[in-house]
């Protein structure tokens, strides 16, 4: 049986708590951490702890190598982000937090190309506004990324997000 007063599974170092931690204090209440602060002095030992009760005022002065009962806080979604996805025949510009595309993972399509096939060069469809898409031909794969990465810009500054560019490997 589950004893609902044993909390050692809820023991996390001071060291190792983040903002936003909801941490049970010597006020015998939970408290949801703002801020930390470690020492400035060389062998530190010592971390102030703000809280959402106690205010910027008010600071629990604990030793980072304590054990408090802490519970997470709930991690956030990584931000979403306009990608661009370059596979063979296919150039995807889409909004979601992970690459690469896959349609089941909630990713939002803002523009595509498609090569058209040998000698029919590569259709561009952009979803501006989310609206119909405007098509273009081109000759190349190199001026369907062109067109496709200046959608892809306007796209993140319409959204307020940020275009995502893979690091490159050398």
């Amino acid at each position: 049986m589950y004893d609902l007063t044993d909390y050692r599974h809820l023991l996390r170092r001071v060291k190792d708590l983040n903002t936003g931690d909801r941490v049970f204090t010597a006020a015998y209440r939970w408290e949801t951490v703002t801020r930390i602060e470690e020492e400035e002095r060389p062998y530190a030992v010592w971390v102030r702890v703000f809280t959402d009760l106690t205010g910027q005022a008010y600071a629990w002065r604990l030793d980072n190598h304590n054990e408090v009962p802490t519970v997470p806080a709930y991690p956030h979604p990584d931000q979403a982000r306009v990608h661009v996805d370059d596979h063979r025949e296919r150039i995807v510009v889409f909004v979601g937090t992970r690459r690469p595309y896959y349609r089941d993972r909630g990713a939002v399509v803002l523009a595509e190309a498609i090569h058209a096939g040998r000698g029919r060069g590569w259709k561009v469809a952009d979803h501006a506004g989310g609206g119909d898409p405007v098509c273009t031909t081109v000759a190349s794969k190199a001026a369907a990324m062109t067109l496709v990465r200046h959608a892809a810009r306007a796209h993140a500054q319409a959204l307020g997000l940020r275009v995502h560019h893979p690091e490159v490997t050398r």
